[in-house]
């Protein structure tokens, strides 16, 4: 007689299956780590449960021997393996991308600051004494200037004021705009950091930060070329439109 082929078992059920159970588990840790909550206890249990299971495979197979209970649990434990490594490769990132976040949000707060407030300061001393040089000579203070010395002086003066305000507005958009960019950033490291908003940062300074800091170094480098230009066209005028007083 012809042996009958063994008959092929079936998975178990979803409400006994270990992978079933195993999956469920996953889906629920990695959507509470997603908004910022780690189950590391979760995870521990599952691991136990995992290993539970292994323990009872023999007992179920005889108690249910029509179901594939090996199959079950090796699927189970690769997916669980699986999930494993990407939660420690993704940690990993999170770490670098918090780290890489917190110093950039430091050095913005720490020394740009100091430096733009230098580079600001320079810049009104710089204007400041082309105002007040012209100032005296328009005012009468130096006796007899040529001409020449007071057109100079008047194109001297418009070109310093204009630089100091496009500076001053320059500085003043670039200020703020790192005021809210940075309280931003910061409000994303209090409590537990959602995975979504850090990894938006990138994206959130490319929308908001980008455009107006290109808007802010264009007026400040703005000013410092109108600054020079109106002292090259005060040279100029000097120089080659002397006359008597």
């Amino acid at each position: 007689m012809n042996e009958q082929p063994p008959k092929k078992k079936i998975a178990p059920p979803e409400e006994l299956s270990t992978v079933a159970t195993v999956k469920a588990e996953w889906a629920r840790i990695i959507k509470n780590w997603q908004s910022g909550w780690h189950e590391e206890t979760g995870i521990l249990g599952l691991e136990n449960y995992v290993e539970s299971e292994r323990l009872q495979l023999e007992k179920r197979k005889v108690e249910s021997a029509e179901f594939d209970w090996d199959e079950d649990w090796i699927e189970a434990k690769l997916f669980h393996d699986r999930q494993m490594d990407f939660v420690r490769n993704r940690r990993a990132l999170n770490e670098g991308l918090v780290t890489m976040w917190r110093e950039w949000y430091e050095q913005r707060t720490g020394a740009m600051i100091q430096l733009s407030l230098e580079a600001l300061r320079s810049m009104i001393l710089l204007n400041g004494a082309a105002i007040l040089a012209s100032l005296t000579l328009l005012s009468g203070q130096i006796a007899a200037p040529t001409q020449s010395a007071v057109l100079a002086a008047k194109v001297m003066l418009l070109f310093s004021i204009l630089s100091i305000l496009i500076n001053g507005s320059g500085h003043l958009l670039g200020a703020i705009t790192m005021n809210e960019v940075t309280s931003r950033i910061r409000g994303v490291f209090v409590g537990h950091i959602r995975h979504a908003k850090l990894y938006a940062i990138s994206r959130y300074l490319r929308r908001h930060l980008e455009p107006r800091v290109k808007v802010a170094n264009g007026l400040i480098y703005s000013s410092i070329f109108i600054f020079a230009v109106g002292a090259a066209a005060s040279g100029v005028i000097i120089v080659f439109n002397g006359g008597p007083p």
